[in-house]
């Protein structure tokens, strides 16, 4: 986290997770020793471990009741293991089948994180998906039984913070995209059809929020686009 010190955001405490200085050695340490092949499982098991030891304090300071976490990068791993708390987990996705899809690479680095990503899924009180399909996908090569809760499409109340917006688009008609910037995510057919859109509305903006995530071949996809034209 950027933020030293906890902070109150919409009546919910928030609590930043700092790295000690001894895991950040040991990262360090194991990136040489693995020749930066693992650094990112590496990032991902230590971040994981540090958010076990934030939790570990804070718990006994306010005795949690439940425990929600993703199983994307399991982040909850370790405190779930503990089985302290009641936990839940949501599965967002499948990752073997979308890397399959998108031509990404399924490793030895990518295998090791799609066990943790299961592993935390079986070892939680309850998880469950917002699709079907990844549930079936889960039964079938994972042998986990997930329950499906679908993502509500209809919102009762818009809230915008404006402390948030940039000043460019104060009073301006923009489309949202905030999620992974990558094609996986349907970035190019928002694209093509934003492209189409400003012939004739040329007053609407597209705003993109998320941390880019490259190709197959290692090239920018927004790039890509550019180039195209």
């Amino acid at each position: 986290s950027d933020k030293k010190k906890p902070f109150i955001f919409d009546d919910i405490n928030i609590y930043p997770v700092k790295r000690t200085f001894l895991l950040t050695i040991i990262n360090k340490f194991l990136s040489v020793l693995t020749l930066n092949k693992f650094n990112e499982l590496i990032e991902l098991i230590i971040r994981a471990y540090s958010f076990k030891k934030e939790f570990k304090k804070q718990h006994k300071i306010n005795k949690y009741d439940l425990l929600i976490s993703p199983n994307y990068h399991f982040p909850g791993y370790f405190i779930i293991k503990d089985n302290e708390v009641p936990s839940v987990v949501r599965v967002s996705s499948y990752a073997p089948a979308w890397r399959a899809g998108t031509g990404h690479k399924n490793g030895i680095v990518e295998s090791l994180i799609n066990y943790f990503e299961v592993k935390i899924t079986s070892l939680a009180t309850q998880a469950y998906v917002p699709s079907l399909i990844v549930k079936k996908m889960y039964e079938k090569y994972e042998a986990v039984k997930l329950d499906v809760i679908e993502t509500p499409i209809f919102i009762e109340q818009n809230k915008c913070h404006q402390t948030s917006l940039p000043k460019s688009l104060v009073n301006k008609k923009y489309f949202l995209f905030y999620g992974s910037v990558c094609k996986l995510k349907g970035l190019l057919v928002l694209l093509d059809a934003m492209k189409e859109s400003i012939k004739t509305h040329n007053d609407i903006h597209l705003v993109i929020v998320g941390k880019e995530c490259p190709l197959p071949d290692g090239s920018s996809v927004l790039q890509k686009y550019k180039d195209a034209g």
